[in-house]
């Protein structure tokens, strides 16, 4: 498959996160102050961090992993959170009601210790909530990743359809 990048132009991208940071849940936490964000709040602000240390970092501030793979996705979570989710892009934060909460990413990444388990951050832009089930099955699928964060790529042109629309709704309602 061959890419074309054209000059001036960023290709939305579009992200499963889970809101539960320290396996407690953070959806209204998310949602009340405009935000996604990833758990292991011992580990200070990573922005200028080489993330190519990130091992060394979660082992000193006692975050072991149970196995290499662990560790391997937890470290995965941290450069998509910090390097690859980009402004503009949009995550789906699945709810245990049901709901999938969509958002437009606003910021850079950024850490605040807001609560025990919630300090690697970007602010969002909350467009709409769907129920689960309106989604198509393949979309569907993916939202049923248990992982942390998840790029939803797969699933791009279905998802683009359905911004699509709700942008529209918005437009209709001003």
């Amino acid at each position: 498959m061959n890419t074309i990048k054209i000059e001036g132009f960023n290709m939305v991208n579009y992200w499963m996160i889970r809101a539960f940071p320290g396996n407690v849940d953070h959806i209204d936490y998310f949602l009340a102050n405009n935000v996604v964000g990833l758990g292991w709040v011992n580990i200070n602000n990573l922005a200028n961090v080489n993330l190519d240390n990130l091992k060394q970092i979660f082992v000193k501030n006692n975050y072991p992993a149970s196995s290499p793979q662990a560790m391997g996705r937890r470290i995965g979570f941290f450069r998509r959170f910090i390097d690859e989710i980009k402004i503009n892009d949009y995550v789906l934060v699945p709810d245990q009601n049901g709901m999938v909460h969509i958002g437009r990413i606003t910021s850079n990444y950024y850490y605040q210790k807001l609560t025990n388990e919630l300090g690697h951050l970007r602010n969002v832009e909350w467009i709409r909530s769907i129920d689960f089930h309106e989604f198509p099955n393949n979309v569907q699928l993916l939202l049923s990743n248990r992982l942390s964060l998840i790029s939803l790529h797969k699933t791009s042109q279905e998802l683009s359809a359905i911004i699509k629309i709700i942008m529209s709704l918005r437009l209709i309602a001003q």
